[in-house]
């Protein structure tokens, strides 16, 4: 994980940053990349709205298309929404 303040990588949860001092917890970092660290926040998101583990992925993959892996994520969106309508609406 990497310091939320300076970048250092390489400190582990609830650590302190041997460069800048912070303290870490879990919620200070992301281990590869920083596509989560951008806004909107999906996590937090999804839990206001009470999203299940489907309705969460097709927001992630939606909203980090653009800043991770493009078309692809799109697709995994499409497939999660597909799974939604055949699971939740199965006689329409």
């Amino acid at each position: 994980m990497a310091c939320s303040e300076c970048g250092v990588r390489g400190v582990t949860d609830n650590d302190l940053c041997d460069k800048c001092h912070a303290t870490l917890t879990p919620d200070s970092g992301q281990v590869g990349g920083d596509h989560y660290a951008k806004k909107p926040d999906v996590y937090s998101f999804s839990l206001a709205q009470e999203h299940d583990c489907l309705q969460h992925n097709a927001c992630k993959y939606i909203t980090r298309h653009k800043l991770k892996n493009g078309k692809e994520d799109i697709l995994k969106a499409i497939s999660l929404c597909q799974r939604i309508l055949r699971e939740q609406y199965p006689d329409d």
